[in-house]
């Protein structure tokens, strides 16, 4: 678990999400995703002016035998005015 709240520290930094296109290019053929562009760029944004704390969560599905995780940043209110 503190592999990977590292590497989500590291890829949350101000220095990696300055330039989270070209991350994005580069692992867009190891990464699936349904969340359009216009999303993610809300979530990077966000992450740049409030540097919020990530959430991780550890579950196993049922009766599937592996454990899945996700990352999450805590809830917080709706934000107006964000685009």
């Amino acid at each position: 678990m503190a592999v990977l709240q590292a590497i989500i520290d590291k890829a949350t930094s101000p220095a990696i999400l300055s330039g989270y296109q070209d991350v994005l290019k580069a692992v867009s053929d190891s990464v699936l995703t349904n969340m359009p562009q216009q999303d993610i760029l809300k979530l990077v944004k966000l992450q740049l002016e409030d540097k919020v704390d990530w959430d991780i969560s550890t579950y196993t599905p049922s009766p599937a035998p592996r454990i899945c995780r996700t990352a999450s940043p805590p809830a917080s209110p709706q934000r107006t005015g964000a685009g």
